[in-house]
């Protein structure tokens, strides 16, 4: 449990974005390793973060920063591509020719 050096969304965030000094990445990421609720912190902020960014939310810092990161980091870069293809699927709206008399589209 994260209860000795609890770590907020902000700070998971900078870590994400490569905002943070290397003693403490080193720290953060031997955390994540040893302690399950940090990894899942860490995981839920990244996800928050592509979402944001495939939403267009973030700021024209944060966006540019994320894709620095991405173009190091291949799983990231894959982990973004299925957050804007989500995002982009789901703000289409269906076309009501899609569906018939009692049937949806599949």
């Amino acid at each position: 449990m994260m209860n000795d050096e609890q770590i907020s969304k902000k700070q998971w965030r900078a870590y994400l974005l490569g905002e943070l000094e290397e003693v403490v990445v080193e720290s953060l990421e031997e955390r994540c390793f040893t302690e399950p609720d940090w990894h899942e912190a860490l995981l839920a902020e990244r996800d928050d973060l592509l979402d944001a960014w495939a939403r267009q939310e973030l700021t024209p810092a944060e966006a540019e920063k994320l894709e620095v990161r991405m173009a190091d980091l291949p799983a990231l870069q894959e982990r973004a591509a299925f957050a804007r293809s989500l995002h982009q699927h789901l703000s289409q709206s269906l076309s009501p020719a899609l569906f018939t008399a009692g049937k949806t589209p599949t």
